[in-house]
């Protein structure tokens, strides 16, 4: 077993220190190492640590197709030398459950699995901790919305090389480096980055991975905290879910909106997608459904710029609604209109609170009973709410 510790055992008093992990498998799966660093509010290392452990299973990472080898630091004999990962499982917890620590790690949702795998393998309790993922934020960072390795974010940002790739303690000091490099560029801390960023904030909870804006709800209060929280896709990706689920609050509001179909400009959405979710819970509530295809709507609200173009441009909403030589007829409001119809000022929107996403409603399934132990497959059947009529005619 390979255990290479930098710092003192004893950790020095601090108001809160970040922990960093990464975790290499002999097959992509399986945890043969795990490695973290320590440090203080400033960045500083206070402790290094590296575990190898025995995979029990066989190394699979030179000749896989379509992926590029993955060469690790050890030698195969040091991890099957090792313990197996429950004599480290103690370990592990007491260091994510350190208080008064935020915990990092760069493609943070393959580590959780790792550790979740590994604990359900060796029938251990799960580890429960929280974490934000240094992949997502550099994504948010560059703009870029592809997933980047930590060898090319490194390059990229021109951090410091580690002495090794793929030895799980470097890798998990360049992951503290990267997010120090972002904080720096940023000139923001920690804190102010979580909430400029929510989406990289995740946790690991009774085995049940999940970052924030991985639900609707999510999503939504993230944007309502901060307008560029989520990538133009998700927020895209928001105003259409919300759309298909919301339901009025209450009596619908009696007005020429009732029973119609609305929607704004995509440039609107995407600008003030925060009120677009306020205003697509407002229009529900004048019995109103926010639907994005133009040609199936009774209005289209027009920004500014778009009423003062003499050509409207093509493949664009606008365009969309002022055609009609295919029956449609679709009627051109601004949004100034739009605003009298509902009664409501820009600033009155701006103050309205982020809505709530309705609560699926589960289908509770029949259950059949003959009154005797005979059972049939169409029973069965039966019971998992399935209507066998069609068959019997």
């Amino acid at each position: 077993m390979r255990h290479d510790i930098i710092g003192s055992e004893k950790q020095k008093e601090s108001t809160v220190q970040y922990l960093s992990f990464d975790i290499e498998c002999c097959d992509g799966k399986h945890i043969c190492e795990f490695g973290y660093v320590i440090t203080d509010e400033n960045f500083k290392v206070t402790k290094k640590e590296c575990y190898t452990i025995n995979p029990e299973k066989p190394f699979n990472l030179i000749g896989r197709e379509n992926r590029e080898d993955c060469i690790l630091f050890f030698p195969e004999e040091e991890y099957y030398n090792s313990p197996i990962f429950s004599a480290f499982y103690n370990k592990i917890k007491n260091l994510v459950s350190m208080p008064e620590t935020i915990i990092f790690g760069h493609a943070m949702r393959s580590d959780a699995i790792f550790l979740r795998d590994a604990c359900k393998r060796y029938k251990l309790a799960p580890l429960n901790f929280e974490f934000i993922d240094s992949q997502v934020l550099y994504k948010e960072f560059s703009g870029i919305h592809k997933d980047i390795s930590l060898e090319n974010a490194e390059t990229v940002l021109d951090l410091d090389k580690p002495q090794f790739h793929h030895k799980s303690d470097d890798d998990a000091l360049l992951t503290i480096e990267l997010v120090e490099k972002i904080c720096k560029e940023l000139n923001v801390s920690i804190s102010e980055l979580m909430i400029l960023c929510p989406t990289a904030c995740g946790a690991s909870h009774n085995f049940n991975i999940q970052y924030t804006g991985d639900d609707l709800q999510s999503m939504m209060n993230a944007l309502e905290k901060n307008p560029n929280a989520l990538s133009q896709s998700r927020k895209q990706k928001c105003i259409q879910k919300f759309a298909e689920t919301v339901v009025s609050e209450g009596d619908i509001i009696e007005s020429c909106l009732n029973n119609k179909k609305l929607c704004f400009s995509r440039v609107f959405e995407k600008s003030n997608t925060a009120d677009t979710l306020k205003l697509i819970q407002v229009l529900a509530n004048h019995g109103c459904k926010y639907n994005v295809k133009v040609s199936e709507n009774d209005y289209y609200v027009a920004d500014d710029e778009e009423l003062l173009d003499p050509i409207p441009k093509e493949n664009t909403r606008y365009f969309a609604a002022l055609k009609n030589d295919d029956g449609r007829n679709v009627k051109v409001i601004s949004f100034k209109d739009f605003l009298a119809i509902i009664d409501l000022t820009t600033d009155e929107i701006k103050q309205l609170k982020m809505p709530v996403v309705p609560k699926r409603k589960t289908k509770k399934k029949k259950v059949y009973s003959t009154g005797s132990n005979s059972y049939t497959i169409g029973d069965q059947l039966r019971a998992q709410g399935i209507d066998l009529t069609k068959w019997s005619n």
